[in-house]
């Protein structure tokens, strides 16, 4: 098990990540791009997660709320597509 990073790019970003991979925080480094951090077992094999991001004050996704981030004035929210 280890702690791997994934940029998000956009309102809509689609990862590959190991299955069952746990995200465990979203944030921003260096102030670039909303980020989300996960648990993953690399030796699993890889499936494609969607994930949708949404500023404070707009439509809510559907889908499971994983985290907020916070970056100056602004605080974007992060929903998983329910698989």
């Amino acid at each position: 098990m280890t702690i791997w990073k994934y940029e998000l790019r956009g309102a809509l970003t689609e990862l590959e990540m190991p299955f069952g991979a746990r995200v465990i925080h979203a944030g921003y480094q260096d102030n670039a791009l909303p980020t989300l951090w996960a648990e993953v077992d690399p030796s699993l094999p890889s499936v494609t997660r969607r994930f949708w991001v949404t500023g404070t004050g707009h439509d809510v996704p559907s889908g499971v709320h994983v985290g907020s981030a916070v970056c100056g004035a602004f605080v974007w929210h992060v929903y998983e597509e329910e698989q």
